[in-house]
């Protein structure tokens, strides 16, 4: 124990403090870190912001792609040092086990099993199951490192106001307002959204993604606990609800509901407030675009997020993805017919194995025909544990970067603001008629 810690009288379970870091995570994985936090809160840790003055010291990870584990073992490098239990949380131990068993020996526990926790804390009375799922995601500050600049001017109210003001106007001007949507990029207090995760995990059999290997299979929240998070939300005045899920159109399916009647009851309260759907897939979409029609006419759905991945029937396929762009593209226009300021987002991957630059370039014309408002390409990036690592040939590295440079150049002739970081491009701020 650091003198520090003798001097301040650490020595009980009511006077601990725990850091915790997720920044490096999806909003899903910060939905799990701030139930955690109040998990521990409930058993007698305090919340620090200073990883000095940590005795657990909790890191979050995602494994989507390399670049993400990497920044996750580059974040466990730099809290090891301190003198403080580091534990491990997120998608990283189930998407890069080989590297992370190697890597890390520490106590961890998973996504697909937050409730492993209790095994760690054996002496925690109040369990992790007694703890309500969050309407907040964390967001999290480091005072030990250039990020001590960020916490100090959000613990003011005046300057956060102005420092939240200013960063969201310019993710606005780039890419759109509904740009939160598509993640906390700049990491900014959200305190005027409340999310209401309808399920956790997912059913479909992506051939390039880890993240199912850490998720687990769909399981879909009671469909009464849903819309009393809802109408909790509106009780407390919000205007902005954010619907969080790895699946968002396949709850119910294990519980004999339907993601139509949970948005339709959603959308049936009083009142002013506005509903961003995230991640609306494509299989799922189609099917229920009729079904959803009233409850997008209300105007209330703003923007939906209908991750497409690729604009070519062969690679979908390969993909494992609902290979149909034709009937992808007429429901995105079915929806932005039945109320025509929705915004439609999306995602999709440039660099699947085996595509060609014909096929690259059917993705490129999708997102303009279909008049997505706002999204994100990723340049492809094979994870071991996935079907991809067998479809040849691979698209070399140099290629991939060739493309993702060259989708910018694309989407900004077609009117599209960019943001360009690597294989990863952001693009948005189009006004389509």
């Amino acid at each position: 124990m650091s003198p520090e810690k003798q001097k301040n009288g650490n020595k009980s379970t009511k006077n601990k403090h725990i850091f915790v870091y997720a920044n490096n995570a999806c909003e899903k994985r910060k939905l799990d870190a701030q139930r955690i936090i109040d998990y521990m809160k409930a058993n007698g840790y305090d919340l620090t912001y200073n990883p000095k003055d940590a005795d657990v010291i909790m890191l979050s990870s995602c494994g989507t792609t390399d670049w993400y584990t990497q920044q996750f073992f580059d974040l466990m490098e730099r809290y090891k040092k301190y003198d403080a239990e580091l534990i491990a949380m997120g998608c990283v131990p189930k998407t890069d086990p080989i590297d992370f068993n190697k890597r890390f020996k520490g106590r961890y526990f998973v996504t697909d099993n937050l409730d492993e926790i209790d095994a760690l804390f054996p002496e925690h009375t109040v369990k992790l199951k007694d703890i309500p799922d969050s309407n907040h995601p964390f967001v999290s500050y480091d005072a030990d490192d250039k990020q001590r600049i960020k916490r100090w001017l959000i613990q003011n109210k005046i300057t956060k106001k102005i420092y939240v003001k200013f960063y969201s106007a310019m993710l606005s001007h780039i890419l759109g307002d509904q740009h939160i949507l598509m993640g906390n990029k700049a990491n900014l207090p959200i305190d005027h959204l409340f999310f209401v995760r309808t399920s956790i995990g997912c059913n479909m059999k992506c051939a390039y993604c880890a993240i199912k290997l850490a998720t687990g299979p769909l399981k879909s929240k009671p469909f009464d606990t849903c819309i009393s998070e809802f109408k909790k939300g509106l009780d407390q005045g919000y205007k902005q609800f954010l619907l969080p899920a790895g699946d968002t159109g396949a709850y119910g399916t294990d519980i004999g509901r339907t993601f139509p009647e949970l948005l339709r009851k959603f959308t049936s309260f009083e009142g002013d407030y506005s509903i961003g759907i995230y991640a609306y897939n494509p299989i799922w979409f189609v099917k229920q675009i009729d079904d959803i029609q009233d409850s997008l006419k209300t105007g209330k759905v703003k923007s939906i997020v209908v991750p497409f991945q690729a604009g070519n029937h062969r690679i979908l396929k390969q993909m494992n993805r609902y290979s149909n762009p034709d009937k992808i593209k007429a429901a995105i226009l079915k929806a932005k017919k039945a109320y025509p300021e929705i915004a439609i987002l999306s995602q999709c991957i440039v660099g699947f194995p085996s595509e060609t630059w014909e096929e690259f370039e059917d993705t490129l014309k999708f997102i303009v025909d279909s008049k997505i408002d706002i999204g994100v390409i990723l340049g492809m990036c094979v994870k071991v544990g996935t079907e991809a690592v067998d479809i040849e040939p691979k698209v070399p590295q140099e290629e991939i970067e060739k493309r993702v440079k060259y989708a910018s150049k694309y989407l900004k002739k077609a009117g599209y603001k960019t943001s360009l970081t690597g294989t990863i491009l952001m693009f948005g701020g189009k006004k389509h008629n």
